[in-house]
């Protein structure tokens, strides 16, 4: 089990000092100023989901980039964290920070903690400091992964896919799979999937249940479906899985 360990300390309204370590011995500080408009009680939370996205995708603490979250311990100090995980749907601005950790780290473990054991000292920080000033969002205020994928093209992946694609691909024996961005990403990077017409029925449902036009792509020999929503801008949002025979759909 890899396990990440983060501290946000708010030092001013719009700064925040970001504690971590991995293990004992690989440990740091961000000083992350957040110069977007978000309300004051976010700037911690935000921070530190910034510095935890930062730490494993960019950083790679743990040695590469993790194919999922299944293998990852996180100890948070922002309590909010694990809420904002499960509750992607919420539109939470916060949420947006998190959106990585249910969809990329789907599986992930969450815990809250404070415990400064091991974290660098007053008199070490300015020797290992890392500054970052983020004016906009970027990259990490995405809720969504986008995958450049062969037979799609650029599509935005919610965790909400990930979820159901989870939920519906069990092995044998109902156990849950070990990493699910892995293998839906695998799923939808194959070359051979085909768009597959929609009756007019199920056209008028999927228009009421995502409000735009959509698309539904699978492999010719798959039962699994992959529902696309399209934007009013083109961008291809994936929002949904589900199986050609279930009745529901």
């Amino acid at each position: 089990m890899m396990i990440l360990n983060t501290l946000a300390e708010q030092i001013s309204s719009n700064k925040v000092r970001v504690l971590w370590r991995n293990g004992t011995q690989m440990k740091g500080v961000l000083a992350i100023t957040v110069n977007f408009s978000a309300a004051e009680k976010d700037i911690p939370v935000i921070a530190e989901l910034i510095a935890i996205r930062y730490l494993v995708v960019e950083k790679k603490v743990f040695g590469s980039v993790p194919k999922g979250g299944s293998s990852i311990r996180l100890c948070v100090g922002s309590r909010e964290i694990p809420q904002l995980v499960k509750e992607q749907e919420n539109n939470a601005f916060a949420g947006r920070f998190a959106g990585f950790l249910a969809g990329r780290m789907a599986g992930i473990g969450i815990e809250v903690s404070d415990n400064r054991e091991f974290m660098v000292t007053e008199e070490e920080i300015r020797g290992c400091e890392e500054t970052f000033i983020l004016d906009e969002p970027g990259h990490y205020g995405e809720r969504h992964e986008q995958v450049d994928t062969p037979a799609m093209g650029k599509v935005w992946v919610t965790a909400h896919a990930v979820q159901r694609y989870q939920e519906r691909d069990t092995g044998a024996n109902g156990e849950t799979m070990k990493n699910p961005w892995s293998s839906f990403t695998k799923r939808i990077m194959n070359p051979d999937l085909q768009q597959t017409p929609l009756n007019a029925r199920a056209r008028i449902h999927k228009l009421i249940a995502h409000g735009s036009e959509t698309e539904v792509w699978c492999h010719p020999s798959d039962t699994l479906r992959f529902v696309l929503s399209i934007g009013t801008d083109g961008s291809k949002y994936l929002v949904t899985v589900f199986e050609r025979d279930n009745s529901h759909w």
